[in-house]
């Protein structure tokens, strides 16, 4: 299993909880079983939970684009009312993406590697 995570804005920044961000996964990522990702605290460096579930995103629950690609969505709210591809983050709290990929073929770092996080407008 390989784990890969992002703390950080493109411009150095914290990633909010009050955000809304999107994560673009290009085609491909070199697994042979499949890919998981969820928001953790910043704290307490487990799942973040809301209060009342905790909320990820794999490949198998996610609505891929026409390409293959996927574009996955953190914040407090879905975007658009859309929860495939939504990970729930809560306002106030610090978080991170955390990645967990499936049995990796290699060369995993080499040959694919997910976008910047970046904020979106609701």
């Amino acid at each position: 299993m390989q784990y890969t995570w992002m703390p950080h804005e493109p411009n150095g920044q914290y990633l909010d909880g009050g955000k809304l961000y999107r994560l673009h996964l290009p085609p491909g990522p070199p697994v042979k079983i499949f890919w998981s990702v969820a928001a953790y605290d910043c704290d307490s460096r487990t799942m973040l939970c809301d209060g009342k579930s905790y909320r990820g995103v794999t490949a198998y629950t996610s609505e891929p684009n026409a390409d293959g690609s996927v574009d996955l969505y953190f914040g407090p709210m879905p975007p658009n009312g859309s929860i495939k591809n939504w990970v729930r983050t809560v306002a106030g709290k610090g978080w991170y993406p955390h990645f967990r990929f499936y049995s990796p073929l290699e060369p995993f770092e080499d040959a694919w590697s997910p976008g910047e996080i970046v904020e979106v407008s609701h």
